[in-house]
Protein backbone atom coordinates (compact mmCIF):
# COMPACT_ATOMS: atom_id res chain seq x y z
CA UNK A 1 0.00 0.00 0.00
CA UNK A 2 1.42 3.48 -0.81
CA UNK A 3 1.86 6.31 1.65
CA UNK A 4 1.27 9.97 0.26
CA UNK A 5 2.69 12.78 2.11
CA UNK A 6 1.03 16.50 1.91
CA UNK A 7 3.49 18.24 -0.19
CA UNK A 8 2.12 21.70 0.91
CA UNK A 9 3.66 23.46 4.11
CA UNK A 10 1.40 24.48 6.70
CA UNK A 11 -0.10 27.38 5.86
CA UNK A 12 0.55 27.39 2.39
CA UNK A 13 -2.14 28.71 0.23
CA UNK A 14 -3.70 25.62 -1.64
CA UNK A 15 -3.30 23.60 1.66
CA UNK A 16 -6.38 20.59 1.71
CA UNK A 17 -9.74 22.61 3.38
CA UNK A 18 -11.05 20.17 6.08
CA UNK A 19 -14.35 20.73 8.57
CA UNK A 20 -13.25 19.17 12.13
CA UNK A 21 -12.99 19.57 15.83
CA UNK A 22 -9.97 21.39 15.04
CA UNK A 23 -11.38 24.12 12.67
CA UNK A 24 -13.44 25.05 15.50
CA UNK A 25 -12.24 28.41 16.33
CA UNK A 26 -11.87 29.42 12.62
CA UNK A 27 -15.86 28.56 13.31
CA UNK A 28 -16.46 30.43 15.88
CA UNK A 29 -14.30 33.41 14.30
CA UNK A 30 -16.18 33.42 11.32
CA UNK A 31 -19.17 33.71 13.34
CA UNK A 32 -17.85 36.51 15.60
CA UNK A 33 -16.70 38.35 12.83
CA UNK A 34 -20.29 37.95 10.77
CA UNK A 35 -21.89 39.50 13.99
CA UNK A 36 -19.15 42.05 14.29
CA UNK A 37 -20.03 42.95 10.68
CA UNK A 38 -23.84 43.22 11.21
CA UNK A 39 -23.45 44.90 15.45
CA UNK A 40 -22.21 47.53 12.96
CA UNK A 41 -25.49 48.30 11.67
CA UNK A 42 -28.11 47.21 14.64
CA UNK A 43 -26.28 49.38 17.42
CA UNK A 44 -25.73 52.99 17.66
CA UNK A 45 -22.12 54.07 16.57
CA UNK A 46 -19.72 57.39 15.52
CA UNK A 47 -19.24 57.68 11.94
CA UNK A 48 -15.14 56.24 12.60
CA UNK A 49 -17.10 53.40 15.01
CA UNK A 50 -19.31 52.23 12.69
CA UNK A 51 -16.93 52.26 9.99
CA UNK A 52 -14.25 50.55 11.77
CA UNK A 53 -16.52 48.03 13.38
CA UNK A 54 -17.72 46.80 9.48
CA UNK A 55 -14.64 46.67 7.95
CA UNK A 56 -13.04 44.60 10.52
CA UNK A 57 -16.47 42.34 10.80
CA UNK A 58 -15.92 41.55 6.71
CA UNK A 59 -11.67 41.32 7.69
CA UNK A 60 -12.27 38.69 10.41
CA UNK A 61 -14.80 37.02 8.83
CA UNK A 62 -12.33 36.63 5.72
CA UNK A 63 -9.53 35.77 7.27
CA UNK A 64 -11.05 32.83 9.08
CA UNK A 65 -12.42 32.04 6.52
CA UNK A 66 -8.84 31.85 4.59
CA UNK A 67 -7.31 30.31 7.66
CA UNK A 68 -9.20 26.92 7.55
CA UNK A 69 -7.45 26.33 4.60
CA UNK A 70 -4.18 28.13 5.26
CA UNK A 71 -3.56 27.84 8.54
CA UNK A 72 -1.04 30.66 9.17
CA UNK A 73 -3.37 32.99 7.93
CA UNK A 74 -5.21 33.19 11.25
CA UNK A 75 -2.75 35.48 12.42
CA UNK A 76 -4.48 38.49 10.58
CA UNK A 77 -7.70 37.71 12.79
CA UNK A 78 -4.77 37.99 15.88
CA UNK A 79 -3.83 41.40 14.65
CA UNK A 80 -7.37 41.72 13.94
CA UNK A 81 -8.84 40.87 16.78
CA UNK A 82 -6.40 43.08 19.10
CA UNK A 83 -7.07 46.05 16.89
CA UNK A 84 -10.70 46.00 17.71
CA UNK A 85 -10.41 45.40 21.16
CA UNK A 86 -8.21 48.78 21.17
CA UNK A 87 -10.63 50.53 18.90
CA UNK A 88 -12.96 49.87 22.23
CA UNK A 89 -10.57 52.30 24.13
CA UNK A 90 -9.79 54.83 21.01
CA UNK A 91 -12.96 55.28 19.01
CA UNK A 92 -15.92 57.35 21.09
CA UNK A 93 -18.77 54.33 21.87
CA UNK A 94 -22.76 56.39 22.12
CA UNK A 95 -23.44 53.44 23.96
CA UNK A 96 -22.05 51.26 26.37
CA UNK A 97 -23.13 47.87 24.24
CA UNK A 98 -20.89 49.09 21.65
CA UNK A 99 -18.32 49.43 23.82
CA UNK A 100 -18.51 45.91 25.24
CA UNK A 101 -19.48 44.31 22.04
CA UNK A 102 -16.37 45.86 20.24
CA UNK A 103 -14.39 44.58 23.47
CA UNK A 104 -15.69 41.18 24.22
CA UNK A 105 -15.38 40.37 20.13
CA UNK A 106 -12.02 41.58 19.82
CA UNK A 107 -10.94 39.67 22.66
CA UNK A 108 -12.49 36.31 21.52
CA UNK A 109 -11.54 36.59 17.90
CA UNK A 110 -7.40 37.46 19.15
CA UNK A 111 -7.81 34.45 21.70
CA UNK A 112 -8.94 32.06 19.16
CA UNK A 113 -6.89 33.30 16.78
CA UNK A 114 -3.99 31.58 18.97
CA UNK A 115 -5.78 28.57 18.92
CA UNK A 116 -3.63 26.44 16.16
CA UNK A 117 -5.28 23.56 14.25
CA UNK A 118 -3.92 20.20 13.31
CA UNK A 119 -3.21 21.53 9.81
CA UNK A 120 -0.37 23.90 11.09
CA UNK A 121 1.89 21.01 12.59
CA UNK A 122 4.58 19.20 10.77
CA UNK A 123 3.17 17.62 7.42
CA UNK A 124 1.31 14.34 8.23
CA UNK A 125 1.85 11.30 6.38
CA UNK A 126 -1.30 9.45 5.89
CA UNK A 127 -1.47 5.38 4.51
Amino acid sequence: MATTANTRAPGEFGATFSLGASSLPRLINLTLGAWLFVSAFLLPRTGAGFTNTWIMGVVIFGFALLAMGAPLARWVDTLAGAWVFIAAFALPHPSVASFWNDLIVGAAVALLSLVPTRESGPASVRT
